[in-house]
């Protein structure tokens, strides 16, 4: 009832898009709603309902969920010693409003609520401690577009969120709240059989951490501001009959580091036939520090990426062959010697490191009526020092290896749909003290 496309791009993207290193998830709403309609759903873990209402040019829907894993785990049993059992309570409203004859105005508001709680065990004390989490949160996106002459598309987006994080850990109370908003004004155009896009755009983002030590009396406050001001030019044309290049422009800069920065990037695709394509990209790509490290320095320089991708596709009779080989190189990632230690001197953008690897995808809507399924498989080789890493090794995130088998039958008559999915993950790294070289062991 959302999004009409999605579009998950683990690199090369556009110079619309900052303050991430190595992938985005770009989203696309939905017009108006195509009927009035209303749903209830019942499942094992909770309920659901909604209502669509709509005209010719206004709709509205609402979508309310109610979650609680009581009833799942009183049948299936489960090894952790709940104290509260995980729910959520959740409203999503979305309203499109179609003006003149190309506008469209869309919001969404999303309010959620959930909370949990646990016992385990404290390896230091032999005892369980008590954990426990809260989490409320608010989101609302405003959109609206329209033409501007004949040659342009003019659009202006804000979102607003909200965010309460309140961990309990035996005696640590520790409340985290993040306030963000963010405007962004662009334009796409067309001069001269070239493809332009260019904008400005801002993100205000507030965040306050409480600390509080029942058993010490201990309390602390960490706050900081974060505001980003950017823009972005990016051209896309034909050089050749089969040969188009893009290239893009954005510059950032971030107030509470004092940080200007520009980061280029440019792609070229050369139509093999009309069935398949190869493609070239780099650029350079920058984030900021997360926040638990900013909140102790606020001063650290933003990580940086520089990316190589090679992409080769063919898509024929609802059959899909995407297969990418990639370089990615790091620099400034995050050091520390001691994490959540309050001295701004301890952490520092000096961390650095790079990863190689392919990713092969096959997906076909054709050999099985009613079926389709899609095949993925991943190699990475990567190697950081970064966090407080004592030298290069692999990241204790990193699985070299990965498949993913995904398989969904539609039957007709019953209008059901069945699925199966298969993963599989080579092991991961871990440092274990009882060994003497750093990072050698393995989880199988």
């Amino acid at each position: 009832m959302i999004f009409k496309g999605t579009m998950f791009s683990t690199g090369g993207f556009s110079a619309q898009y900052g303050q991430a290193l190595s992938s985005i998830l770009e989203l696309e709403t939905l017009g108006l709603a195509e009927k009035n309609q209303a749903s209830l759903s019942v499942m094992s873990v909770g309920v659901g309902a909604s209502l669509s209402l709509k005209t010719d040019r206004f709709s509205i829907t609402s979508e309310g969920t109610y979650t609680n894993m009581s009833p799942y785990y009183s049948l299936s049993g489960s090894d952790v010693a709940w104290t509260e059992m995980p729910s959520t309570l959740s409203n999503l409203t979305t309203a499109r409003i179609k003006t003149g004859k190309h506008g469209m105005l869309k919001t969404m508001i999303q309010i959620s609520k959930n909370g949990s709680g646990m016992l385990y065990p404290n390896l230091d004390t032999s005892n369980n401690d008590s954990l426990s989490l809260e989490n409320a949160n608010i989101y609302v996106n405003n959109s609206y577009q329209t033409s501007a002459g004949q040659n342009t598309i003019v659009g202006i987006s804000t979102g607003f969120m909200y965010d309460v994080d309140e961990l309990q850990i035996g005696s640590i109370a520790l409340q985290t709240n993040i306030t963000a908003f963010s405007a962004r004004l662009w334009a796409k155009s067309v001069v001269n059989k070239t493809n332009i896009r260019y904008g400005i755009e801002t993100t205000q983002k507030a965040y306050t951490q409480n600390y509080e030590n029942t058993q010490d009396t201990l309390k602390a406050t960490m706050q900081f501001s974060q505001p980003i001001y950017a823009t972005y030019l990016e051209f896309e044309n034909t050089l050749a009959k089969r040969i188009m290049v893009r290239h893009g422009y954005r510059y950032e800069y971030s107030k509470i580091n004092n940080e200007n920065t520009i980061s280029p990037r440019i792609s070229v695709a050369y139509k093999i036939n009309a069935l398949s394509q190869l493609s070239f990209a780099w650029g350079i790509f920058r984030q900021l520090q997360a926040d638990d490290y900013m909140k102790f320095n606020n001063s650290l320089p933003s990580s940086q990426a520089l990316q190589y991708i090679v992409n080769y596709q063919i898509k024929k009779n609802d059959r899909l062959l995407r297969t990418e080989v990639y370089y990615k190189s790091y620099a400034k990632l995050i050091q520390y010697t001691q994490l959540n230690n309050p001295n701004p001197n301890l952490y520092s953008s000096t961390g650095s490191g790079d990863a190689y690897g392919i990713d092969v995808f096959y997906k076909d809507a054709k050999t099985i009526k009613n079926a389709d399924f899609w095949i993925s498989y991943s190699y990475i080789k990567t190697q950081r020092k970064y966090k407080d890493y004592t030298k290069f090794v692999q990241p204790d995130y990193v699985s070299p290896h990965s498949v993913n088998v995904v398989y969904k039958h539609f039957v007709p008559k019953l209008k059901t749909q069945f699925g199966l999915s298969y993963t599989y993950a080579s092991g991961k790294m871990y440092n274990n003290p009882n060994q003497n070289e750093y990072m050698s062991s393995k989880l199988e």
